[in-house]
């Protein structure tokens, strides 16, 4: 593996690319993390809903900006920290379990992980390893750093940890809500000492946790979907990895699994994608196929458009949003001026409240390539 460098500087974060150029949506921005833990008496632990014998509680409080959580060998539970914190946090298990901070001033101090005794931790910049970390709680030392070259950042840069079959598992998110994301967007794993770095699944925009399956020894990992696209989707994914290195899960190509994305969906052919469809959306909203969606052909629209997809988005294709929404109702209904008989076949089969996203998309989407 090469060292993943950082993008180039751009004239807008990386939160905001995607993001319309609408008056409202340029005021819209990501809400900052709360500088100070909630107290325990303002959790929302009454509102829980569980089955007769269930309980919830709260087991510790005052642990600002909890993100990751790992049980040691003796009992202990490790708390990471993502945002605003900087620490790694273990509450006592008896008594009034004030978190007690074990490592400080450690910025995205996210990814934790705890294996044979040692405590595995990771932050946007080097994976560590902090040995017999249950008998030194009150002075865990230095660290053996075990990697330095992760390319750091702020957008999907904090990390999450798993070993398997003494193997440790990390991700690169992508730098960006939606971007080339280049050697960025993938699940990598090394060698306990940082040696032998490998690709395990590309395609992957933002991962906040990943398991093995028991029986089999799979790779299950869940995937963030991109922002500004609309109100509902895309959906996050759960995937499954069976052929490690040789899958590809989508970003920035196709969003969860079946829907091209509008800038980048009709460019590079993905020869061998895996892509994984979360929740499944209405059948209008599937397109014709993956694969010909990312030769440029059809965007997310219902199967039966078939092969009169490509003309008929002539029709609509660089219209205004609000303008599609009225065009696509009238298509349905045989009531707008200029009635084509492949639009109207194509959209009378969309649900009526599927006919907006329809619009959002197709009103992003490049026009067809020319012949």
């Amino acid at each position: 593996m090469r060292q993943v460098r950082p993008p180039a500087p751009t004239d807008e974060p990386g939160w905001a690319k995607g993001r319309p150029k609408s008056e409202m949506a340029m005021k819209m921005a990501p809400v900052p993390a709360f500088p100070i833990p909630t107290s325990a008496d303002k959790l929302p632990t009454h509102k829980f809903k569980l089955p007769p014998g269930f309980k919830v509680e709260t087991w510790a409080s005052g642990v600002l900006d909890a993100r990751g959580l790992r049980q040691g060998a003796k009992g202990n539970v490790f708390v990471s920290s993502l945002f605003v914190a900087n620490k790694v946090y273990v509450p006592p298990e008896r008594g009034k379990r004030e978190p007690k901070v074990i490592i400080d001033k450690m910025p995205l101090a996210t990814g934790i992980e705890f294996h044979r005794g040692s405590l595995y931790l990771a932050t946007n910049t080097k994976i560590m390893r902090y040995d017999n970390i249950e008998d030194k709680l009150d002075n865990p030392g230095e660290p053996q750093v075990l990697y330095d070259k992760l390319p750091g950042g702020t957008d999907h840069s904090w990390k999450y940890l798993r070993i398997h079959k003494d193997k440790l598992y990390f991700a690169i998110g992508g730098p960006c809500n939606i971007c080339d994301p280049g050697e960025y967007a993938r699940i990598y794993r090394m060698n306990l000492d940082g040696s032998n770095i490998e690709t395990v699944a590309s395609g992957v925009r933002n991962t906040v946790g990943f398991d093995f399956d028991p029986k089999t020894g799979d790779l299950w990992f869940t995937d963030n979907g991109r922002d500004w696209f609309s109100e509902e989707l895309p959906n996050d994914e759960l995937n499954h990895v069976t052929k490690p290195g040789q899958q590809h899960f989508g970003f920035p190509y196709c969003h969860q699994g079946n829907i091209p994305d509008p800038e980048f969906g009709c460019r590079p052919r993905l020869e061998k994608p895996a892509l994984r469809r979360a929740v499944p959306l209405a059948p209008a909203l599937r397109p014709a196929a993956t694969h010909s969606a990312l030769r440029g052909c059809a965007p997310p629209v219902m199967e039966p458009m078939g092969e009169a997809t490509c003309r008929s988005r002539r029709c609509i294709a660089g219209q205004r949003e609000d303008y599609l929404q009225m065009s696509l109702r009238g298509f349905r209904s045989g009531t707008r001026p200029g009635y084509t008989q492949a639009m109207s076949a194509a959209v009378s089969q969309i649900p009526v409240e599927d006919l907006d996203t329809l619009a959002y998309y197709v009103a992003r989407f490049p026009g067809p390539a020319k012949p």
